[in-house]
């Protein structure tokens, strides 16, 4: 069987599989005593929920979040794993009057912030859930006199909740007069599903959220769109180690073919050291000088922190890439998105469709095949048993979200949304285990890494010397060839195999 031919029946085979899931979701509501079963175990012994590491929690079926969680103990929780983002170690966190706790435990055991709930007096279930959880960092009060002090309140979706009439610069919540915040010193978002969207910004009813979100941390933006900028593309990346990747040619693939390039850069690193921190910033600057004027001005260099420590408790590994995804899509400036990491890598010929895909509005992404390079440039994974074969790339920004370990990316609508998504005519190149690989490897593995986290162990021999692999033998992109590039010499040799 011919390659696209494996790739094309993999893809149908995952399809089916999801709209084959959303009828078991349907057949499991019907089966009301397993329904039950589920309900009693979960609502009154408490349930371990695998995204969020250890913490057992029983749940609250009359909360919405905490609901789906309790019939899908798989749930993403993006819109929680997300709001890491906006906090330190140092935080102060109020939640006003908050119908569970699902949310102060998972920041009390990831992040040892303090945590403020506001509550009713004598709220003996709460306290009794704060001392058999051991939860030392969180504090009970019945009034919200302190919150002027806190850098992120929680505010619930109410009546209580409401903007000044005559200014939306002053925020009200509660009954009384004295419980103002003005907007140059808080921020209010919605988070829904791990992308953060201003209070004011229209988004479809349906995807409405359950709390708010008051910060002292303003957000960088993606600016204010003209009519003009509708057809225009932004491409995005992130990068914490540059040295293990080829991101400069992969880069280069796309930079010519897009209107910004956002390019978000980790400021607490892997090993956080100053002579770190040089070499990094000393392959950036190269980069950068290796660019055309024309596409050195695209480049928007975004400096933040990823938050890569807050994810060492979690069962579900790399989870800090997909809240550095979203962040890089609340900041990118154009709907149209062309998302790469840094081992991957567009054909030059691929931009024609991607351009054509960009003035149009039904079809909401392209989704791209994808070639896993392995040892060297000839070998590819075996589409038959890899992990994956398809990921969106190309989408309208205001309508996905990353998910997983951050390798696709998902409609806002939820994870069985089948929405008009076309596949690409050409693949993506990924590199990631061929330049350096058992370097790369390495780092992941090491402190701080990607395969370094709870209870996960990732043997270098079972990804990469035992892979399941088959010869390729097709084209490559033109950026592959390029010379006098930081990564040039690291690959010529795999190009000089290929003659």
């Amino acid at each position: 069987m011919k390659l696209a031919e494996i790739l094309k029946k993999n893809y149908y085979i995952y399809k089916i599989g999801r709209k084959f899931r959303i009828f078991l979701f349907v057949l499991k509501d019907v089966l009301l005593l397993a329904k039950y079963r589920t309900r009693k175990d979960n609502t009154e012994n408490g349930v371990i929920i695998p995204p969020l590491g250890y913490i057992k929690l029983t749940l609250n079926e009359s909360v919405d979040y905490e609901k789906k969680i309790l019939f899908d103990k798989s749930e993403e929780l993006n819109w929680l794993h997300s709001i890491k983002t906006l906090l330190n170690e140092d935080s102060k966190v109020a939640f006003y009057y908050p119908d569970g706790l699902l949310i102060p435990v998972f920041l009390s055991k990831n992040i040892s912030c303090k945590i403020l709930i506001i509550s009713k007096k004598d709220d003996l279930s709460l306290s009794k859930l704060i001392k058999d959880n051991d939860l030392k960092n969180i504090s009970l009060v019945s009034n919200y006199t302190t919150l002027d002090r806190m850098d992120l309140i929680f505010l619930p979706k109410s009546d209580n909740l409401n903007f000044n009439k005559n200014s939306e610069n002053i925020i009200y919540f509660g009954d009384s007069s004295k419980n103002q915040y003005s907007s140059n010193t808080f921020t209010l978002y919605r988070n829904i599903n791990g992308r953060f969207f201003p209070k004011d910004t229209y988004i479809d009813k349906s995807l409405d959220v359950d709390f708010y979100l008051l910060t002292r941390k303003k957000r960088q933006g993606g600016g204010t769109l003209s009519f003009n900028d509708k057809n225009k593309i932004s491409g995005a990346t992130y990068l914490r180690s540059p040295e293990i990747y080829p991101f400069d040619l992969c880069y280069d693939s796309v930079l010519d073919h897009v209107d910004e390039f956002i390019f978000a850069v980790d400021n607490v690193l892997q090993r956080d050291t100053r002579q770190e921190h040089d070499k990094r910033d000393i392959l950036i600057e190269r980069f950068m000088d290796g660019l055309s004027d024309k596409n050195r001005s695209k480049v928007k260099l975004v400096k933040f922190d990823f938050k890569a420590r807050f994810n060492s408790q979690l069962n579900v590994p790399a989870k800090w890439l997909v809240d550095v995804s979203n962040h890089v899509l609340d900041v990118s400036k154009y709907n149209n998105i062309c998302f790469l990491q840094a081992d991957e890598m567009y054909h030059e010929d691929n931009f024609e469709e991607i351009k054509a895909f960009s003035r149009q509005d039904e079809i909401i992404a392209l989704q791209h095949e994808f070639l896993h390079f392995v040892k060297d440039l000839k070998h590819i994974r075996n589409p038959e048993t890899v992990a994956y074969t398809h990921a969106i790339r190309v989408f309208k920004k205001d309508n996905f979200s990353c998910t997983g370990d951050g390798y696709t990316f998902v409609p806002l609508q939820g994870k069985n949304h089948l929405p008009k998504i076309k596949t690409s005519k050409l693949p993506i190149y990924h590199l990631g285990y061929v330049i350096d690989f058992r370097k790369k490897m390495q780092v992941h593995l090491d402190e701080g890494g990607i395969f370094n986290f709870k209870d996960k162990k990732v043997l270098t021999d079972d990804w990469i010397d035992k892979a399941d692999l088959i010869q390729y033998s097709g084209g490559y992109p033109k950026s592959l060839f390029l010379k006098n590039k930081l990564s040039s010499d690291k690959v010529s040799s795999f190009l000089s195999d290929l003659e």
